[in-house]
């Protein structure tokens, strides 16, 4: 050590070396109609000679550069996000004539379409029409050190991001389908069952009630526009009278972050996870993060989605002794909690198609009109009333009790 001189250091390491595509001259060129491809603004900078978008800015950017071979429509998606971002977090795609020299000189004057990737607690997505043969550079900018995982893919028929989910439930549950698409709007949606098409169900969700064994089977939906077609994957509704808990075991022994945990039980299924320190006093285990991963504002519960059989999880462990049981989830009411879960779908849908600005995120019930069946449908059966809140946060009713707990 240097006589006199006293070295700190902060955090656990010292500050991250710039990303290779820092630069704007130096983007990484992305090629191919479907691309996955990761970015992470640890590190990056951001130079006088760089411009940022109206929505979306910050103290540092990374760039990549994609050339469009033909006019499909492009669909660019965060599929996640390794931390909780800031405000203004995003990606812009800008339009360069053609391949450049000088980067000064090619300067875009206007961006093509921005993301800000901040959401509510879902993974954002943006559409835009290239022209054949245009270079198009993509910026992610922002402040934080996240690191996020896109795809791009440049296709006719409509992108279908997410898609319809298996669940297993007792009977009279309810049950909520839902599809997320990606194109040139608008889209027509047909759901279908067992094969075949389900009268008036034409909306991006399908709401079951009340179950029987007569609605236990196969569930898909066609999307269209007017550039194609596009069927989901299947999903299965399964209806089950089984009472059998689920049991627990310790995956690994305890890890920096907490207990890692297996729960073996029925697949497509919520369950409660509780804990004690005494065997005697049990309460919700609210250490686990709704997913998809929230951007901001993380929603905790401590409801579990078993995505099959035997399903991982971690548990947080700020007790000693500290004991952990699961059991099947019901919720107090099935009927709210299934109108819940839809003001919740839409309000995502609203917030992914752009139809806030920001002043003002909080949506109206006209706002969510358009993505529903029938409207309203929606009035607690019970007699409480909704309150739809911000845009990062969830649908509340004002019975108590009635709350939305079960994951995305």
């Amino acid at each position: 050590m240097v006589p006199g001189w006293l070295f700190v250091v902060f955090g656990s390491s010292l500050l991250a070396a710039p990303p290779p595509n820092d630069n704007y001259a130096n983007a990484i060129a992305l090629t191919g109609s479907s691309v996955r491809f990761t970015g992470t603004l640890a590190g990056a900078t951001i130079e006088d000679y760089e411009f940022q978008g109206t929505w979306v800015y910050g103290s540092g950017t990374v760039w990549w550069t994609w050339t469009a071979t033909d006019a499909s429509p492009v669909t660019l998606y965060v599929e996640a996000a390794s931390t909780p971002t800031y405000s203004h977090e995003g990606v812009v795609i800008w339009q360069l004539p053609g391949p450049f020299v000088d980067f000064l000189q090619a300067r875009p004057t206007s961006s093509i379409a921005e993301l800000p990737i901040p959401t509510a607690a879902i993974d954002p997505y943006l559409t835009f029409v290239p022209h054949a043969g245009s270079n198009y550079q993509i910026q992610l900018v922002g402040s934080s050190h996240a690191t996020f995982q896109f795809i791009l893919i440049a296709t006719n028929s409509p992108v279908i991001l997410e898609q319809p989910k298996s669940q297993t439930v007792s009977p009279d549950a309810g049950v909520l389908l839902t599809v997320l698409a990606s194109g040139i709007r608008p889209f027509g949606y047909q759901w279908r069952f067992n094969g075949a098409d389900v009268a008036g169900e034409t909306n991006l969700m399908l709401a079951l009630t009340n179950v029987t064994a007569s609605n236990a089977g196969s569930y898909s939906v066609v999307v269209s526009n007017v550039t194609g077609v596009t069927t989901s994957l299947l999903a299965y509704v399964s209806i089950s009278e089984s009472d059998l808990p689920p049991a627990l075991a310790v995956f690994g022994g305890p890890g920096s972050n907490g207990l890692d945990l297996t729960i073996s039980a029925e697949a497509a299924r919520h369950y409660r996870i509780e804990s004690s320190s005494d065997l005697l006093t049990w309460t919700p285990e609210r250490t686990f993060i709704d997913r998809p991963q929230p951007i901001t504002s993380p929603l905790f519960t401590s409801v579990l989605f078993t995505t099959n059989s035997t399903s991982h999880f971690q548990a947080k462990i700020n007790a000693s002794p500290k004991f952990i049981r699961a059991s099947n989830y019901f919720p107090q009411n099935e009927l709210c909690n299934l109108y819940l879960k839809q003001l919740r779908f839409a309000k995502d849908a609203w917030f992914r198609d752009g139809k806030w600005d920001e002043s003002d995120r909080r949506p109206t019930a006209s706002d969510l009109r358009p993505y529903f069946r029938q409207w309203p449908p929606f009035g607690c059966p019970l007699g409480g009333v909704y309150s739809l809140n911000w845009a990062m946060q969830l649908p509340s009713c004002s019975i108590p009790g009635h709350v939305l707990e079960e994951p995305r």
